[in-house]
């Protein structure tokens, strides 16, 4: 995973001293529901860390099983009110679940992006990480075919796009212990797993943590495995060439 170099508005904002707001739009992959650092806590430490203590606010708008129905239902009390500078947003599993068609999906997201930047706000696309596959059952193998939507939706629309399920698919597919110790359960991620996720998050925003107050420390089992992520997406990995997400 490359940093993204965009000049996305919020660094403007905080070029010139004005506080931000990124909201984290999505289902249970962003609802925050369990102890330890979720992986939006990590991105709003990389930016208080990159920046100032003051750099803005970063709030989590995430509720289980919404599908991009259920997102656009609660858009303007539960994304627009916070007047956001930037969104995350990640979604499919549910529409998935659902049963909802590929192109009703497909459509949904261009809803949700046109009332984004509606509001001024830049989007970044996030893709559902990979399931466990081999007990995964039911609707859950569906989830790769929203993936795709998604993909091709970032392509036609220059939406910049964080492919979690394209980079995390090489350890999930050669190491799937280890992918293990990430979850939760089939589909959720644990505390290391957020770690991970909040950690490429950070790179991709082009923030880090600090090396005081022990902040590396703490993060050094997730650094650890997000250079093996590193390692399986170069094109000389034994999975072939896989580009990194970005």
């Amino acid at each position: 995973m490359i940093p993204y170099t965009q000049n996305f508005n919020l660094y403007k904002k905080i070029s010139r001293d004005e506080a931000i707001k990124m909201v984290a739009f999505g289902s249970s992959s962003t609802q925050r529901f369990m102890c330890g650092m979720h992986w939006f806590d990590y991105v709003e430490l990389g930016f208080k860390n990159c920046f100032s203590h003051k750099v803005g606010q970063f709030i989590n708008s995430g509720v289980s099983n919404d599908s991009t129905v259920e997102l656009l239902a609660r858009f303007e009390g539960e994304c627009a009110a916070y007047q956001p500078d930037l969104v995350i947003l990640t979604v499919g599993a549910n529409d998935c679940r659902l049963g909802h068609a590929p192109e009703f999906f497909e459509s949904n997201l261009h809803r949700l992006r046109d009332n984004i930047r509606g509001l001024g706000a830049d989007l970044v696309l996030q893709t559902f990480y990979p399931i466990d596959s081999e007990r995964a059952h039911s609707w859950w193998l569906g989830i790769d075919k929203y993936v795709e939507v998604a993909r091709k939706f970032a392509v036609q629309t220059d939406t910049p796009l964080v492919d979690t399920a394209q980079r995390w698919r090489p350890m999930r597919d050669l190491h799937i212990d280890v992918y293990r110790t990430l979850l939760r359960d089939l589909g959720h991620l644990n505390e290391l797993g957020n770690m991970v996720l909040g950690l490429d998050l950070i790179r991709f925003f082009n923030v880090g943590l600090l090396m005081k107050d022990k902040q590396i420390d703490y993060c050094r089992e997730g650094i650890v495995l997000q250079y093996m992520l590193d390692s399986l997406n170069r094109p000389s990995s034994a999975t072939g060439p896989i580009p990194a997400a970005s």
